[in-house]
C-alpha cells in the first residue's frame, strides 16, 4: 500500500482505511507481523547468530 504524504490526503486516507478495517472490507495480510515471522523461525531478526 502506498499512502499519500500530503495533507489533507493523509487524514482522509487514514480515516477511510480505519473505517474499512472496522467494516471488515480490508484485511491485514500479516506480512508486517514480525512476531509471526519470528515464531516460524525464519528470516532476519529471528534471534539466531549468523556466520
Amino acid at each position: 500500500m502506498n499512502p499519500p504524504y500530503a495533507q489533507p490526503l493523509v487524514t482522509q486516507f487514514c480515516e477511510k482505511l480505519s473505517e474499512s478495517v472496522r467494516a471488515g472490507t480490508v484485511m491485514d495480510s500479516g506480512a508486517g507481523d514480525a512476531r509471526g515471522h519470528v515464531a516460524k523461525g525464519g528470516g532476519q531478526g529471528d534471534g539466531r547468530a549468523s556466520g
